[in-house]
């Protein structure tokens, strides 16, 4: 997961991959990009297109140490909440839409690759 702004902060780009290691092999689930653009304060609205050939609407929630990302397309509805855990870590959970409530699918912790004091991790 990477995120990168533009335009003076003024839109947010998510390039996201998933994938499982087969032997000493990566092997693609999926693979996304979303571009969010600001609107009112704390809200972001944006686009997200993966390798399944989804197109999902964006809207966003912007919170003091999270951002709540709602999801929808022609035949899913879901959520992703990301959580700040640290300066250098976050929680990303995700939950679709069925009759009777949020059903959480996933949950991944990531850590930055260089943290913010600029010293490698482990």
């Amino acid at each position: 997961m990477q995120w990168n702004e533009a335009k003076e902060g003024k839109t947010l780009f998510l390039h996201f991959e998933n994938w499982i290691l087969d032997g000493d092999e990566r092997q693609p689930i999926l693979e996304a990009l979303a571009r969010y653009s600001p609107q009112e304060p704390s809200q972001l609205e944006g686009l997200w297109i993966d390798t399944r050939g989804k197109r999902l609407r964006l809207s966003a929630e912007v919170h003091e140490h999270s951002l709540v990302v709602f999801w929808q397309g022609p035949d899913e509805e879901g959520k992703t909440e990301y959580e700040v855990i640290s300066r250098d870590a976050i929680q990303v959970r995700d939950f679709v839409k069925q009759p009777e409530g949020w059903s959480q699918f996933g949950m991944a912790n990531y850590r930055r690759a260089v943290p913010s004091d600029g010293r490698p991790g482990p």
